[in-house]
């Protein structure tokens, strides 16, 4: 069996922002708040201390870019979900890749063969260029948003926007790439002819590290679909409330959708495993059926002993589930998405009402 001691970092390399991230003497998570803070309204303020020397003018700035003319729902957006989904996508790039790594290791120690299938598969998920190609994207789609916060803002508040707000897009991109190179790792996975182990075994034939890759990766995206609707309808006005419902509620069904369909392949083998057990299974009840048929005499205790055997093994192939994954898992999905379709509706009812 091969050792699975390697440190993590060497069978994923980390994204282009982790290695910036760890460059800072610090805890991974209290550098990614910092940079969160700093890419917010704590950068915001220190911005307006840089342009307005006068204390009382930097405070009504900072206010009035933050706070005032602005519903409740929009203040919660500036001061802490904009920065709670930064701070989310770099935290998330390190989780959902030693996620992967810390399942990798658990599927080798049952089959050494995952451990290069894996690795190939999910290679791709820190390049930067792919990263790059999806900021440009959402630079496009937020062209209006940009030109307009740079024509509003003057002085170290603009060079401040013009710095953070692309670092941002560069974050949200790099997220969105890990997620769907991910799903397509899933998918190349289950195209591999790796050996499954014994039903006996593991009544998931190994494949259940691969269902909870599935798991992590749906409810990360969830909760990140409801900060950024969150995000965008709060500020979005103009935009009609049903066309927000469908577009928040089509943003969910794709992420549900998207813990199966990746997994598809997998499915199709784990029903064809279980079917070549079933089948095998059957031959061998039937044998000892016609051996005793045709010489005419009583089952001997070998074959009463056989044939109970033979059921009970029955038994284990019924339950072996047709996806990589148990009830407790659905029940996970289940909890993940009525809590994330609750906070958006309730969200929504809010904005609608103008609070």
């Amino acid at each position: 069996m091969h050792s699975t001691s390697k440190p993590q970092d060497t069978l994923i390399r980390p994204t282009l922002i982790e290695r910036l991230n760890s460059l800072l003497p610090i805890p991974y998570f209290l550098s990614t708040l910092l940079i969160a803070a700093l890419m917010g309204p704590l950068g915001y303020y220190i911005a307006d201390i840089l342009t307005y020397p006068d204390l009382s003018t930097t405070t009504t700035a900072f206010l009035a870019g933050s706070l005032h003319n602005y519903t409740i729902s929009q203040r919660i957006g500036n001061i802490v979900v904009y920065p709670g989904l930064i701070f989310y996508c770099g935290f998330m790039l390190r989780y959902m890749r030693q996620r992967i790594i810390r399942i990798e290791q658990d599927l080798v120690q049952g089959s050494p063969d995952w451990e290069n299938t894996i690795k190939k598969a999910f290679s791709g998920i820190s390049r930067t260029l792919p990263a790059l190609a999806f900021t440009l994207v959402f630079a496009l789609l937020t062209l209006p948003f940009i030109i307009l916060q740079l024509s509003s803002n003057q002085g170290i508040s603009q060079l401040e926007f013009a710095i953070s707000f692309p670092l941002f897009l560069f974050g949200a991109g790099s997220f969105i790439w890990m997620y769907v190179s991910s799903l397509y790792g899933l998918y190349k996975i289950g195209t591999q002819p790796v050996k499954l182990r014994s039903h006996t075994e593991d009544p998931l034939m190994g494949l259940g590290g691969l269902g909870k890759i599935s798991l992590t990766l749906t409810i990360v995206f969830l909760i990140a679909v409801f900060l950024a609707v969150y995000e965008f309808t709060a500020y979005a006005t103009a935009f009609p409330i049903l066309l927000s419902v469908f577009f928040s509620g089509g943003l969910i069904a794709i992420g549900v959708a998207m813990f199966f369909l990746p997994l598809e392949n997998i499915h199709r083998r784990m029903i064809k495993e279980r079917e070549k057990l079933r089948n095998q299974n059957l031959a061998a009840i039937l044998g000892i059926l016609s051996n005793t048929h045709t010489e005419e005499r009583s089952p001997a205790l070998q074959d009463v002993r056989r044939m109970l055997v033979l059921e009970h093994e029955a038994d284990q192939i019924k339950a072996i589930p047709s996806w990589p994954f148990d009830t407790a898992s659905l029940r996970s999905l289940a909890a993940i998405v009525f809590a994330v379709v609750a906070s958006t509706a309730a969200h929504l009812i809010i904005v609608f009402l103008k609070i």
